[in-house]
């Protein structure tokens, strides 16, 4: 009995302190015609890929993500920096951002340059303020 209700306490809180909020910020939209959908559905896309990779890896921080799209709609020179000693995040965030190049064009060569926020600060959905005390104030 014992046992079945660690597993299943383990079971309910495994997912509740791992979740990984991605934001993904550019200068400019530079893929509204080179992506299927535009910037805006490159950049869901791309976030939820990133998700996982960043629970897996427990990620945290900015990150700059540079790529090349060719004119035949392929990704290339793929650079995320800062390096990292570890190669296996970048190798998983070269992976994710080519599940996602099914859907660029074959129009026009792109340099693109991303910003990637990996945080746990996750914002509330229905835009909602919280109207707690704030008890953190200095005066």
């Amino acid at each position: 009995m014992k046992k079945i209700i660690s597993v299943l306490a383990v079971l309910a809180f495994t997912h509740s302190f791992s979740q990984t909020f991605v934001k993904i910020k550019s200068d400019k939209n530079v893929l509204d015609s080179a992506y299927k959908g535009g910037q805006e559905k490159f950049d869901k896309d791309l976030a939820l890929s990133l998700q996982q990779t960043g629970n897996s890896f427990q990620v945290t921080g900015d990150f700059v993500l540079n790529f090349n799209v060719s004119e035949k709609g392929e990704i290339s020179d793929i650079k995320l920096l800062p390096e990292l000693f570890d190669k296996t995040f970048e190798i998983e965030v070269k992976r994710d951002l080519a599940r996602v190049q099914k859907n660029f064009a074959k129009n026009k060569e792109e340099r693109v340059s991303l910003g990637l926020n990996f945080s746990r600060n996750i914002p509330d959905q229905d835009g909602r303020a919280s109207f707690a005390p704030n008890t953190n104030t200095s005066r």
